[in-house]
């Protein structure tokens, strides 16, 4: 059967098969773009996440590195040194510390080795572990480098009833690098985290051993990559189903 129209053609008529074919196709557009607007807005939250700084303030970040024989120890693991290790203590280019004035290095307690544990004063770092020796001065850009730093166990044998800070095998330290430890509110940066461990004291070798440690943001990525997966499947899988009782309603 044709339509007359009032130019005086005729048109076809439109069959229910070809509605329901459209309406698929349509559904199917739809659909792909839904998916595609879902999977770029949990892409953009998982950028997000992965990218964004750790709970510390921007004027104290976590950038002093250690060194061991030369080279840089992995800023991606915890590492865990032996009582009395001799490390090098370097500080790269930076807008923070001034350069010229004098920097000290203190051992702080960093419970968790967690980013939102670090001190906010010297009260939860240990004034006989600062650098001794000759003045440490802060270099051009900001740039510190103490060659001969030892870290060790907290409390020492020397400090039997001062439990603060309490650094060792269990429980993870930070480095304080600054211009003065007595006023958190003046330039400083911060070291990774790291242990001490209960073995034969190191006597001013140099060695250390990596360890995973319980800072480590890897299960934090690997949890949000699963949780994106698995939304984007539900989501797909979602579209097909609907996709489907909409060609079943108009067959």
């Amino acid at each position: 059967m044709r339509h007359k129209c009032n130019a005086g053609h005729f048109l076809p008529r439109v069959r229910a098969d070809d509605r329901s074919t459209r309406a698929s196709g349509m559904s199917r557009r739809t659909g792909t773009a839904i998916f595609i607007l879902v999977a770029t807005g949990l892409t953009l939250v998982m950028a997000m996440i992965l990218t964004m700084p750790g709970q510390v303030e921007a004027d104290s970040p976590q950038i002093a590195q250690f060194w061991v024989h030369g080279s840089e120890v992995s800023p991606n693991t915890i590492p865990e040194f032996r009582p009395k290790e001799i490390v090098e203590i370097k500080v790269p280019a930076n807008s923070i510390l001034q350069p010229v004035q004098e920097a000290n290095i203190l051992m702080c307690a960093d419970p968790g080795g967690q980013a939102s544990n670090l001190p906010i004063d010297g009260t939860s770092c240990d004034g006989e572990s600062m650098n001794t020796g000759p003045s440490l001065n802060i270099g051009t850009g900001g740039t510190v480098d103490e060659r001969r730093y030892m870290i060790n166990t907290l409390p020492t044998s020397i400090e039997p009833n001062d439990d603060i800070p309490v650094c060792n095998a269990t429980h993870a330290c930070v480095l304080y690098v600054g211009q003065n430890q007595n006023n958190f509110e003046q330039p400083h940066v911060w070291s990774a985290p790291f242990y001490v461990g209960t073995g034969v004291d190191a006597a001013g070798t140099s060695g250390v051993v990596m360890g995973s440690g319980s800072g480590s943001s890897a299960p934090l990525i690997i949890g949000v990559v699963a949780a994106a997966l698995a939304l984007l499947a539900g989501g797909y899988l979602w579209l097909r189903r609907r996709d489907r009782g909409r060609r079943s309603a108009l067959a």
